[in-house]
């Protein structure tokens, strides 16, 4: 399950670096929206 995290936070890079799946709020915004 991805971690939802808003898109200026700078951890999101520290993140996916240890692989970490991240979903930023615009990303899950759009998931959202297509109905996945």
């Amino acid at each position: 399950m991805p971690i939802r995290v808003p898109d200026e936070l700078p951890a999101v890079n520290f993140l996916r670096n240890e692989n970490v799946f991240v979903m930023t709020s615009s990303r899950a915004k759009k998931h959202r929206k297509s109905g996945r």
